[in-house]
This record gives C-alpha cells, sequence and structure tokens, in this order.
C-alpha cells in the first residue's frame, strides 16, 4: 500500500521492460518524477485521470492512453470519486533510477507540492518564513507567495503564536498556497494546549489537503 493508493507488478522477468497495475485513490496523486533511462506507456483501464506531462494536464478516460518519453517528468492524479486503474508498461534497465521533481511547472507557471525532508536532503535550498498575526496577514502572504516565485525559493514555511484561531490560520494559509500551486509550503505545528486527538485531525486534514510536510514543536 501507499498513500496514493497501490501496486500489483504483473510482469518484471525481463531486464529491459516491466509491466504495473497502478490503483490511485480518489483525490490522491504520484509523486512528480521522470527517469533518466527509461521511457512508459500507460493505459487506463478504469475511471478517470489526470496525467501531468512536462506541466501539461491530459485528462485520460478507460481506454485511452498516453507516452512519456525519457527524461519527461510526470504523475498521475485522480480528482474523480472512484478508483482510477491504469497499466503501466516500461521500456530500459528495471533498475534505473527514478528521480523526483524539486517542483512542476505548468502552463500558468504554478508549481507542485513537493516534500520538504527530500529538498534538504538533496542539497542547499532557500525558503521564506511567513508568520501570521490575523486575517489580512493571510491575504498578503497568499500574494507573497505567488510575488516570490521569480526568487526560485524552494518552499515557504507558514508558522504561528499558537492558540486554535492561530492555528486554523495557518492551516488555511498553507492549504490555500498549496491550491495555488506558486511555491511548496511547509506548515509550523504547535503541539502545546492541543489534545493528541487535536493533533491527529489536524496532521490528517494537512494530508488529506495534499500537504506533505509540517514542522512539528512542544
Amino acid at each position: 500500500m501507499r498513500p496514493w493508493g497501490n501496486y500489483t507488478v504483473l510482469d518484471d522477468e525481463m531486464f529491459d521492460h516491466h509491466v504495473k497495475r497502478i490503483i490511485v485513490t480518489p483525490g490522491k496523486r504520484l509523486s512528480y518524477q521522470f527517469h533518466a533511462k527509461r521511457a512508459e506507456h500507460w493505459f487506463i483501464v478504469s475511471g478517470q485521470a489526470t496525467v501531468i506531462l512536462d506541466g501539461v494536464e491530459h485528462e485520460l478516460g478507460p481506454g485511452s492512453s498516453i507516452d512519456i518519453a525519457i527524461g519527461q517528468a510526470h504523475r498521475c492524479e485522480n480528482y474523480g470519486t472512484v478508483r482510477s486503474s491504469s497499466s503501466r508498461s516500461s521500456t530500459g534497465p528495471t533498475s534505473a533510477r527514478t528521480t523526483s521533481c524539486v517542483s512542476r511547472t505548468t502552463s500558468d507557471g504554478r508549481t507542485s507540492s513537493v516534500r520538504i525532508d527530500e529538498l534538504l536532503a538533496a542539497g542547499p535550498t532557500r525558503s521564506f518564513e511567513f508568520f501570521l498575526r490575523n486575517r489580512s496577514g493571510e491575504r498578503h502572504a497568499r500574494g507573497l507567495a505567488r510575488g516570490i516565485k521569480p526568487l526560485a525559493p524552494s518552499f515557504v514555511s507558514v508558522t504561528y503564536r499558537g492558540g486554535r484561531e492561530s492555528r486554523q490560520r495557518t492551516y488555511d494559509l498553507v492549504t490555500q498556497i498549496e491550491r495555488d500551486g506558486y511555491v511548496s509550503a511547509m506548515a509550523h505545528v504547535i503541539c502545546v494546549g492541543h489534545t493528541r486527538a487535536e493533533m491527529r485531525d489536524l496532521l490528517k486534514n494537512y494530508a488529506d489537503a495534499g500537504v506533505q510536510t509540517s514542522w512539528r514543536s512542544r
């Protein structure tokens, strides 16, 4: 099982190709990645799939297919209400490395969410921190998230002073930045003053909204 669904290997006996069946849960998506040494062919068996290929969205239904060349950045998303099932055939060395993309650029200049720990492990990063005091600050920060894109930030983090109202403002801003898609956002979560049940619910809400990284402090 994976956070986005599951897969089954159908054929991996040969060195130069393999076949998988991939199931994507409604509302979930695979990581945005590319392969340096292998190409892929995706065939949609059931459900609907949104395939991002080099920043361009392709809406596919049952019986549709798409080819992914070596080096093309890609991911599969399921915005439907039923599971999306696809068959993925890969040609090239089965041991070839898969590389996660730091971000994707779409036709309107937006980027996708990434895991911040992967960015930090990959090398130097540049980030900005937003501190929220009130709702007007939330609106201003959202505009800044778009305005700083030319500076190529690796991500932005959103912090707060504590308390349920501030916590909600942080959640609203982080999830909105993710939906806007101009930069990836990391949520600062303060554990003081919240029960374990509240923290579990909050982290689940972030995960359901597609936010992959949070920073928790005591």
